[in-house]
């Protein structure tokens, strides 16, 4: 079975640079591999930055799971 390694639900990042058009939603497992890809000022470094910290959620919660799998 395969352990979510970041699990985001309704996720509004807290910047004041930016305005948000709606919540992001997104899990991604241990044994995946993904890329993030999108045009100029898609808010690509904005979701990265969110999911390692940078920017708290301002709405949505951020769960993190770096325990061992079994």
């Amino acid at each position: 079975m395969s352990q979510n390694t970041f699990s985001m639900a309704g996720g509004v990042a807290r910047n004041p640079l930016v305005r948000l058009d709606k919540p992001v939603t997104a899990t991604i497992g241990a044994d995946e591999h993904i890329a993030i890809v999108g045009p100029n000022g898609g808010g690509k470094s904005l979701f990265v930055d969110t999911l390692t910290g940078k920017y708290p959620l301002r709405e949505g919660t951020l769960q993190y799971d770096f325990s061992p799998s079994a």
